[in-house]
């Protein structure tokens, strides 16, 4: 009797020891803040319209798509074994995290001293064919983060967390991705471009109504038509800026040259204003001596001695002289002015060279389109 009672005491005894560790709870996993998609990013689509958030992400397809999430360990007690970390999408296809399984855990340490430890998972996945992930509607998705209860030996593997992103994973084609491309690369430089020739006003023009139709063809689903009618935009927004920067090179050059042409002829004309000086210089000096000339040829024969025949004799050497250096200074002179006038005919000509690049530049044949 005393033998089973014993026997009952230590019965009890183990049941109330498996009812308490029954009762603690495993270390749960808690997903924190947001996972978040990683990849490229577009600030609009027409096709989806308002439904399109600003900075919204699209994965094209043969593309990898990329997932972010954190999870914590709250727990005091133990640390936590993550043994998977998946997102499902609606298609049908479970996407794991490749850092962590239930063979190989990522092990995440216990809260200690008031300090939570963290860990970021990556998922990455290539994003099927249009076939399979549709390009029509937007995606929903759903996280998953197991535990596995040891890292070792038999294990039991449960779900603690789970979160459920919106319908927000959109899929693209590839004709998507070129028109997207194509259209933020055009809407950078529109923004930036104001066309100043008749030529680039023109082409900016054509460039803007290959956009309409783009935008039109995209709308209605039609991404090839859209991605033919973006990039044609472009090309031809492309075409305006760099025709309107050949036109204002041509324009600049032209009027350096015009200047330099005015330079000339301000030279010139300063030259000529020289040689005039120095032609009437000459001319004054020239009727000087003329004037020596005659009052020797009087002085001449008014002398009656010898001692003055050879003094008058003297007095027109000098005049003949005097004469000689007049005549010699005033062809200097003439050819002076000369060559003024023709520096002045030349810098006048060049004047008229660059006028005609201006009215050329401004008027000169359209390309053809």
């Amino acid at each position: 009797m005393r033998k089973r009672t014993v026997l009952s005491i230590l019965l009890c005894s183990l049941l109330t020891t498996l009812v308490a560790v029954s009762g603690i709870a495993p270390a749960k996993a808690s997903i924190s803040g947001t996972p978040t998609w990683i990849g490229p990013q577009y600030d609009e689509d027409d096709y989806y319209g308002a439904s399109f958030t600003a900075n919204s992400i699209a994965f094209t397809t043969g593309t990898n798509a990329t997932l972010r999430v954190t999870v914590n360990n709250p727990s005091t007690t133990k640390p936590l074994n993550i043994s998977a970390v998946k997102v499902l999408i609606d298609w049908g296809i479970n996407y794991s995290s490749t850092e962590a399984s239930k063979s190989s855990p990522h092990v995440i340490p216990k809260t200690s001293s008031g300090l939570t430890y963290y860990y970021t998972f990556k998922i990455v996945f290539e994003v099927p064919a249009i076939t399979t992930a549709s390009n029509l509607f937007r995606h929903y998705w759903w996280v998953y983060v197991e535990e596995v209860n040891a890292t070792s030996g038999a294990q039991a593997v449960t779900l603690h967390d789970k979160y459920s992103g919106a319908q927000d994973f959109t899929v693209y084609s590839s004709d998507q991705a070129t028109a997207q491309n194509s259209r933020i690369e055009y809407d950078r430089l529109y923004t930036t471009f104001s066309p100043t020739s008749k030529i680039a006003l023109e082409l900016k023009k054509n460039a803007e109504t290959e956009y309409s139709e783009a935008v039109d063809s995209y709308k209605a689903g039609d991404f090839s038509g859209a991605k033919t009618h973006y990039g044609a935009a472009l090309t031809l927004l492309k075409n305006a800026r760099s025709t309107d920067e050949t036109y204002l090179t041509n324009v600049q050059n032209n009027s350096v040259e015009l200047t330099e042409a005015q330079i000339r002829q301000a030279n010139a004309t300063a030259a000529r204003d020289e040689a005039y000086a120095k032609l009437y210089e000459g001319q004054a000096k020239m009727y000087e001596s003329q004037t020596k000339y005659y009052e020797g040829q009087g002085s001449y024969y008014n002398k009656t001695g010898e001692a003055q025949v050879k003094e008058a004799e003297a007095a027109m050497i000098e005049a003949n002289a005097t004469m000689k250096i007049a005549e010699a200074q005033w062809a200097l002179a003439q050819a002076a002015s000369l060559q003024s006038t023709a520096l002045n005919l030349f810098g006048f000509g060049f004047i008229l060279f660059g006028v005609a690049a201006i009215v050329w530049a401004f008027k000169r044949p359209k390309p053809p389109p």
